[in-house]
């Protein structure tokens, strides 16, 4: 039965990275796109697939899949452009947050289809280091588009996209499975230990995971019974754990692959503490996942979708919060909250480089896990609480709002040349985005050819052999 009055669209999706690999745009692009599929849509997913591998998260057996290389030079945007050009679909959704986003958007301008341009992450932080600060460039990946989605509607205003974005934006987070087995916060596991869990890419770059290690390693003396599980893989898992056995306490640390399912779930229903070190995040669904099993969790006030699903000493803890009658967890939310002193610094920070700052972080962090690990009644309280705040997460609603925005945008569909006539007169800004965008990609071709992006330093320059 198809979903939208018995009418059969065609919805293509561009982007979410490598789809071998974990990742939380991957994961919400392959369940939207089964979750249309099961409606009796046709799906499309043009994505990155290496050589002899397969997706990590299922795909329905409906999806079509066909792998491509993203248009990364200038000279590959109008291959890319003839390729999406001989597409048969109601729908374009393009799922990117890098700078190829640039080349992927000037490929796609003037299809005869809607083209919707999709963001998961935190905006401020992408444009700090992804886009290098050009707001403009940015942008103008969102004009060239026809309609917009972000995680959250305050996205589109800090920083401020315009009122030609604002008004077509559709603003979804991410889908959370609140159908999961509950965790014992506040229990011993039966072999005698109490574990924090950490899930998602193990790296310095927005994660800052070696802090969580840094953190657990200063208190595990304290708390021989604790152990620290990583779950996932990334670019400094081998340097970690290698530093971590010089550690005399390295055997109560443990690092796991990337997984899925019953076997992901396993991990948080099986734990007693979450933990999210992370500089910056959209929508964290590992974070939302671990609270819907009732998990305390324990991240940083100033980190931008942290501060929306951890409510302040009601499921959890924000590391730095000096005010504690504010939380966020409404995901229309905007409520006030405060940064304690020591994390303030950190804000105007424009590298990566280890400071003072990072030590305070890292301090800050272990003052906030030494506060849950001394208390079962606290992680009891916590636990009990957290899937109260994340129904509005919850992965059926989520992907109806999915359903509902595309499939509105694929009844236009016949109307795309007036529409995007009517939004140029209605909006100047929209006028020049063309070629915004060309200036944009020959000026960030400019800089890579002469390297002067910034390059993050390797974990043992940031925290350093302990």
């Amino acid at each position: 039965m198809v979903s939208d009055g018995g009418i059969r669209h065609s919805f293509t999706f561009v982007g979410g990275g490598e789809i071998s690999t974990i990742g939380g745009i991957v994961r919400t692009i392959t369940e939207i796109a089964n979750h249309l599929a099961q409606q009796g849509h046709e799906v499309r997913y043009l994505a990155k697939l290496r050589p002899y591998k397969t997706p990590f998260f299922d795909l329905h057996k409906d999806v079509i899949l066909e792998p491509v290389e993203y248009p990364h030079a200038v000279s590959q945007i109008k291959s890319f452009s003839d390729r999406l050009k001989k597409l048969k679909t109601d729908v374009l959704i393009v799922a990117l947050s890098g700078k190829h986003t640039l080349n992927i958007m000037k490929a796609a301008e003037g299809l005869p289809f809607p083209v919707v341009r999709s963001e998961h992450g935190d905006p401020e932080a992408l444009l700090k280091t992804v886009w290098n600060g050009d707001s403009e460039a940015r942008n103008a990946t969102f004009q060239l588009a026809d309609y917009s989605h972000l995680l959250y509607p305050e996205f589109a205003i800090k920083p401020d996209l315009g009122n030609a974005v604002r008004d077509s934006l559709y603003a979804i987070p991410s889908p959370i499975n609140l159908n999961v087995p509950q965790a014992s916060p506040a229990r011993y596991s039966k072999d005698g230990k109490m574990k924090i869990v950490s899930v998602g890419r193990i790296e310095k770059f927005e994660k800052n995971t070696g802090l969580l290690l840094n953190a657990f390693l200063n208190l595990a003396e304290d708390f021989p019974n604790w152990e620290c599980h990583f779950v996932g893989g990334g670019s400094q898992q081998l340097e970690m754990e290698n530093l971590c056995k010089e550690h005399p306490k390295h055997s109560q640390v443990f690092f796991h692959e990337s997984v899925k399912g019953e076997a992901l779930s396993q991990h948080y229903s099986s734990s007693h503490l979450f933990v999210i070190p992370s500089d910056s995040e959209g929508c964290p669904m590992a974070l939302g996942e671990a609270l819907a099993h009732g998990l305390p969790a324990i991240g940083f006030a100033d980190c931008t979708g942290v501060n929306k699903m951890i409510v302040h000493e009601r499921n959890g803890l924000l590391a730095g919060m000096t005010n504690s009658r504010f939380g966020f967890a409404d995901v229309n939310s905007q409520s006030p909250f405060e940064v304690s002193p020591e994390l303030q610094p950190k804000l105007a920070r424009d590298d990566f480089a280890i400071s003072d700052v990072e030590k305070e972080r890292e301090q800050i962090l272990e003052s906030s896990m030494r506060q849950l690990m001394e208390s079962p009644q606290l992680r009891e309280q916590y636990g009990n609480q957290a899937p109260k705040t994340v129904l509005e997460y919850d992965s059926q609603t989520v992907l109806s709002q999915w359903s509902d925005f595309l499939c509105d945008i694929a009844r236009r569909n016949a109307d795309i040349s007036s529409y995007r006539k009517m939004r140029r007169e209605t909006y100047p800004e929209l006028i020049n985005a063309s070629e915004i965008a060309e200036n944009a990609i020959k000026r960030f071709s400019s800089s890579k050819r002469r390297n002067i992006f910034k390059n993050i330093l390797p974990f043992s320059m940031l925290y350093g052999n302990r």
